[in-house]
């Protein structure tokens, strides 16, 4: 007589296709490393596998169902722990990205500084001229009078620029 399995704590549920289904895509995901152990998981059921060749082909619909069973559960476990390794991984790679974007925000934030005090000095003409070396090398704190054999700008700009180079402002970043 056939027993639900309520009354009978040795029966196993019989895995569905989609399950196996499931199971064998995931099989194809398991770590070179970890397949030992699936061939280990296998040998003690009912089913043996000859694991002399390099590459073993598996049936899933040959084997019982405790040993199917037993599979998925080892199969979810390393699948599992591979995703947290990824996990860390996707974390190291955030937190270098998030340094970048931090180094990048305070390159435009000193470019935008470099370019208010440069509208401040001379109107329309200085902004044209803030992407210029010489703008960055002022930031850098060099004094304005080695700037002045590469500066192409007009006399009234540079006296306007000394200036604001002796207050302070641009050499204090």
């Amino acid at each position: 007589s056939k027993t639900t399995g309520l009354a009978d704590p040795n029966a196993v549920p019989e895995m569905s296709f989609e399950d196996k289904r499931k199971l064998s895509v995931n099989l194809g995901q398991v770590p070179a490393e970890k397949l030992g152990r699936v061939v280990q998981i296998i040998n003690e059921g009912p089913s043996k596998i000859d694991n002399s060749e390099e590459e073993i082909e598996l049936d899933i619909d040959k084997l019982d169902n405790q040993t199917l069973w037993r599979l998925d559960k080892y199969v979810q476990s390393c699948l599992r722990s591979s995703k947290k390794d990824s996990h860390q991984q996707k974390i190291q790679r955030m937190q270098q990205q998030q340094q970048e974007t931090a180094r990048k925000l305070e390159d435009v934030n000193a470019t935008l500084a470099s370019r208010s005090a440069g509208a401040e000095r001379g109107g329309a003409g200085a902004a044209s001229t803030d992407f210029s070396p010489v703008s960055s090398k002022r930031q850098a704190g060099q004094s304005v009078e080695e700037d002045k054999g590469s500066d192409s700008s007009d006399s009234e700009s540079e006296e306007s620029a000394e200036g604001v180079g002796s207050d302070g402002d641009m050499k204090s970043k």
